[in-house]
């Protein structure tokens, strides 16, 4: 047999493996035992399962930057929204003494209170985006130094 060949003992015994080495005095037996084997699929165990980890942190960076998005995209949607609301309600001409026709003051009635709802609801939705995305901002920052520390 060549040097550094291992043979197995018997099939049904995987507990050890000899390993021949050749010497001065002839052939030497060593006995190796399961130890360092499991010693290292210990290790492959271990490095799989950091890796599953970090990339399972890496799908929830990839989640909270979606739901970011989705709050930068609400505020800019909000305030837009918003600020016509205000210009309407603001050039809207009030005729406070006249009661003239009934369909307009009905019609005026809904028109400010549509204008107002939707403006207290822009500003509503404009802060609730801005405080989700300033956490969302720093748990990403977190997320992100965590993935990428060795």
């Amino acid at each position: 047999m060549h040097q550094g060949t291992v043979v197995k003992l018997n099939p049904l015994n995987r507990r050890h493996k000899r390993t021949i080495v050749k010497g001065n005095s002839g052939a030497v037996v060593h006995n190796q035992p399961r130890a360092a084997a499991a010693a290292m699929l210990s290790a492959d165990k271990d490095l799989l399962l950091a890796k599953l980890n970090q990339d399972l942190l890496a799908l929830h960076l990839l989640e909270l930057n979606t739901v970011l998005n989705r709050f930068q995209n609400t505020i800019g949607a909000s305030s837009l929204l918003g600020g016509f609301a205000y210009a309407a309600i603001i050039q809207a001409e009030l005729d406070i003494g006249w009661r003239g026709n009934p369909d307009q003051l009905v019609s005026e009635a809904v028109f400010f209170l549509a204008a107002s709802i939707t403006l207290s609801l822009a500003m509503f939705a404009m802060s609730v985006s801005t405080y989700a995305s300033v956490g969302l901002i720093a748990s990403t920052l977190t997320l992100t130094l965590t993935v990428t520390e060795p």
